[in-house]
């Protein structure tokens, strides 16, 4: 993103980026607010990190009515969360109004999703190493 000379970026040339990359959900200024932390109306150094993290680790945008940026607990399609090419969240709200199109009934909050993974996968580890051992 190119700064301007105080090193800060601004909405219009925040806006042009996020379209040149295709990341078209970020593309409103409630999104640009969320960021601009200092509220000066320009993005700083860390606002911008803060966007390459969310990027980079396909932070979720809710898939329910609203489509905005998820910050706190949200559910997840069990199913989606297995395959390799994208997941299905949605945040609370959305969630518990029924405001999303799915065809999969199976949700689990964000959380226990991932402590359900880490159990099983340690699960299977044990029983790996126990079957590997009595050989």
């Amino acid at each position: 993103m190119k700064p301007n000379r105080d090193n800060k970026v601004r909405s219009e040339n925040f806006m042009a980026m996020m379209h040149e990359i295709k990341q078209f959900r970020m593309m409103n200024g409630e999104f640009f607010n969320l960021l601009n932390k200092d509220g000066s109306g320009k993005l700083s150094f860390w606002d911008v990190m803060t966007v390459y993290y969310i990027i980079n680790s396909d932070r979720p945008f809710c898939n329910g009515r609203c489509g905005k940026f998820i910050t706190s607990t949200y559910f997840t399609c069990v199913k989606f969360f297995e395959r390799d090419d994208c997941t299905f969240d949605v945040c609370v709200r959305c969630f518990k109004d029924f405001q999303y199109q799915h065809r999969h009934a199976e949700f689990l909050d964000s959380f226990v999703l991932l402590k359900s993974k880490r159990t099983a996968a340690l699960s299977n580890s044990v029983l790996n190493f126990f079957l590997f051992h009595s050989l």
